[in-house]
C-alpha cells in the first residue's frame, strides 16, 4: 500500500538547483544584506558590562554563569539579559513542540546522523567556516562545529525556561557575543575579515543560516534519505526551531510561521551566504578531521572510512554538488553512489523499526539519557568543559588553528576572483 505524501512533504523531497534559488519578499538581498551588518545588541551589550566589570576571565562556556550570579548581585543588562531570555513570545506552544521531541528520543541515531551531516554540510562554507576560524583565532579551545552539531539533541527533554537546553541556548548567545566582543577588537588581524567586509561577526544572517541548517535543511535532508515523519512532527521540529532561534538572540522578522515560509528563507539565505566558486576541497580535509575525531576509537581504519565515505555521500545529496563543487566529490564516482544507497537502506531500514514500537524505545533512550547526563555527557557529545578556553591574547607561539590555514586558503581563492 503507497501513501499519499502531503503537500509539506512533497516540498521537503525535492532541493532546488543552486541557480534556481532567488531572493523573494521579505527576505531580499537587501533586507539580509543589512541583517549581515547586525550582531545582538543585547549580548553585545552583556559582554561590554562584562569587560567594564572585570569578568572576562576564564572558560567563555562559563560566562553565562556569571551573568546569572550578576543579574542576582547587581541587576542592570544582566537581568534585562535574563529577563528577556526567559521571556516567552505570544506565539510559542509548547506542547506543538511534544512530537519533534518525542521523534528525537525514539529515532537518536537517525536524528542525529543525518542532523549533525545537514548541520556539517552547511558549516563548511566561506562565510560559515570564519566563525569558527574566528572561535579558534580567538582561542576558544574546543571545535565549536562538534559542540553546535551534537546541539541537535538537546532540546528532546523541553526547551522552556529552566530547561537544560534552553540554558544551553543562552550559554551559546553569549559566546557568540564573546566572539564578536573579542573579534571587532582584533579587527584587521584574521584572515576572515577578508570574507566578511564591513560585515559583523556571527551576525544575524549568519546565525539564520544556521537556523535554517538546523530546521529546514535538516527535515529536508531527513525526508530524502527516506525518514517518514508526519505533517504534525514537521510542523513540530520547525516551531521548536523558532523558538530556539528567539531565545539565540535572532531577530523576530527572521523567524518564520511555517515550513513553507522557511524555504523561501533557506533559499535566499544559501543564495546569500554560499558562493560555490569559493568552495574549496580544504573543507573535506577539515570534514575529515571533524567528523572523523568523531568516531569510536575501536573502529578499524578500513570502517572508518567506510564511515567517512558514507557521510561524504550524504552531505553531498542533502547540499547538492551544485553548491559544493570545489569540494571536488561528484556522485559519477560509483563509490559515493554505492556509500549513498548503504546509508539509505540503513537508516530507512532502522526508522522502520523505531517507528513500530515507539514508546519502548522512548523509554529506553530517556533512560540512557540520563545515565550518560550522570557521568557528565550527553549521548555522545564531547566534554566541552576541559581545555583553555579563555578570552586571552593568541598562543605565544603565534601559530595558526587548522581551520584558520584553511580559511587561508579560501581567502587567496577569494583574492584571484575578486582581481579577476
Amino acid at each position: 500500500m503507497v501513501t499519499q505524501r502531503s503537500e509539506l512533504q512533497m516540498m521537503l523531497s525535492t532541493r532546488k538547483h543552486y541557480d534556481d534559488l532567488e531572493y523573494a519578499e521579505p527576505f531580499t538581498e537587501e533586507f539580509l544584506d543589512e541583517k549581515s551588518r547586525r550582531g545582538d545588541p543585547l549580548a553585545d551589550r552583556v559582554l561590554e558590562q562584562l569587560s567594564e566589570d572585570g569578568l572576562l576571565g576564564g572558560a567563555w562556556r562559563d560566562l553565562i554563569d556569571t551573568v546569572v550570579e550578576e543579574a542576582e548581585s547587581q541587576g542592570g543588562i544582566y537581568q534585562e539579559f535574563m529577563d528577556v531570555s526567559n521571556t516567552v513570545p505570544d506565539w510559542v506552544n509548547f506542547d506543538k513542540m511534544v512530537p519533534a521531541q518525542r521523534v528525537i528520543f525514539t529515532r537518536i541515531p537517525n536524528t542525529l546522523y543525518t542532523g549533525m551531516l545537514s548541520f556539517f554540510g552547511g558549516a563548511l562554507i566561506p562565510s560559515a567556516l570564519s566563525v569558527a576560524a574566528a572561535s579558534e583565532f580567538a582561542n576558544a579551545g574546543p571545535p565549536r562545529l562538534i559542540e553546535s552539531g551534537t546541539f541537535i539533541l538537546k532540546p528532546a527533554l523541553g526547551v522552556e525556561p529552566g530547561s537544560l537546553a534552553h540554558y544551553e541556548l543562552m550559554r551559546v548567545r553569549v559566546i557568540h557575543g564573546a566572539i564578536r566582543f573579542f573579534m571587532n577588537q582584533k579587527r584587521g588581524e584574521h584572515p576572515g575579515d577578508k570574507l566578511l567586509g564591513d560585515n559583523e561577526y556571527v551576525n544575524q544572517s549568519q546565525m539564520t543560516y544556521f537556523l535554517t541548517s538546523f530546521s529546514f535543511m535538516h527535515l529536508r535532508t531527513a525526508t530524502r534519505m527516506g525518514i517518514i515523519l508526519s505533517d504534525e512532527q514537521l510542523e513540530s521540529h520547525h516551531h521548536m526551531w523558532q523558538y530556539m532561534g528567539y531565545v539565540l538572540g535572532i531577530d523576530e522578522d527572521l523567524l518564520t510561521e511555517n515550513l513553507f515560509d522557511e524555504e523561501v528563507l533557506a533559499h535566499a539565505m544559501l543564495k546569500h551566504e554560499v558562493d560555490p566558486e569559493l568552495t574549496d576541497g580544504a573543507f573535506v580535509e577539515m570534514l575529515e578531521e571533524v567528523i572523523g575525531g568523531m568516531l569510536p576509537k575501536w573502529k578499524s581504519a578500513k570502517a572508518k572510512e567506510r564511515s567517512l565515505t558514507e557521510m561524504k555521500a550524504v552531505i553531498l545529496y542533502a547540499i547538492g554538488e551544485d553548491v559544493i563543487c570545489g569540494w571536488g566529490l561528484s556522485f559519477s564516482d560509483p563509490e559515493l553512489r554505492a556509500a549513498l544507497r548503504r546509508a539509505k537502506r540503513r537508516i530507512q531500514i532502522t526508522d522502520t523499526i523505531q517507528r513500530f514500537k515507539p514508546n519502548e524505545i522512548a523509554q529506553f533512550n530517556i533512560v540512557k539519557w540520563q545515565f550518560l547526563r550522570g557521568r557528565k555527557k550527553l549521548l555522545g557529545t564531547i566534554d566541552t568543559t576541559g581545555g583553555e578556553d579563555t578570552l586571552g591574547e593568541i598562543s605565544e607561539s603565534g601559530e595558526k588553528g587548522p581551520v584558520v590555514k584553511k580559511l587561508e586558503t579560501i581567502i587567496s581563492k577569494f583574492e584571484d576572483a575578486s582581481v579577476g
